[in-house]
């Protein structure tokens, strides 16, 4: 199951952003890297849909698994984690002229978790939340 277009995050210039401003923190098998969203680097069509607590993207490189089925079907994991965390979590309403930041997270699995058990990498990214005070 893939992440809904108001919960996922796409586009370069996100990415880049993620990349050079992000908080990094490490676990075992997943790095995460957390930013305070900026809604100019959205694309035009993401830019104008309901604004979101969290946005976020799974990385999984080639230094994972070179098999492309196996690096879909962690991402595609991880996607459906994400989904139930992020979903779960009710948005309050915004007051008339009230403007809310949300977090962009970046989470890109290091080398050798694809023989893993789902469960840990599961556990790894929880653990990586709470390290990040993100409140999930």
């Amino acid at each position: 199951m893939a992440l809904s277009a108001r919960l996922r995050l796409r586009g370069s210039r996100c990415f880049d952003y993620l990349y050079q401003n992000g908080r990094i923190y490490h676990g075992e098998w997943i790095v995460l890297r957390v930013a305070l969203e900026r809604r100019e680097y959205l694309q035009n069509g993401i830019r104008n849909l309901p604004t979101s607590l969290f946005r976020c993207s799974v990385v999984v490189s080639t230094k994972v698994s070179k098999s492309s089925v196996r690096r879909n079907a962690i991402r595609r994991l991880l996607h459906q984690y994400l989904q139930e965390i992020l979903l779960r979590k009710s948005i309050p309403p915004l007051n008339p002229g009230e403007k809310r930041l949300g977090h962009w997270l970046l989470l890109s699995l290091k080398p050798g978790c694809s023989d893993i058990d789902p469960s840990l990498l599961r556990q790894d990214c929880l653990s990586l939340f709470t390290k990040a005070e993100l409140q999930l």
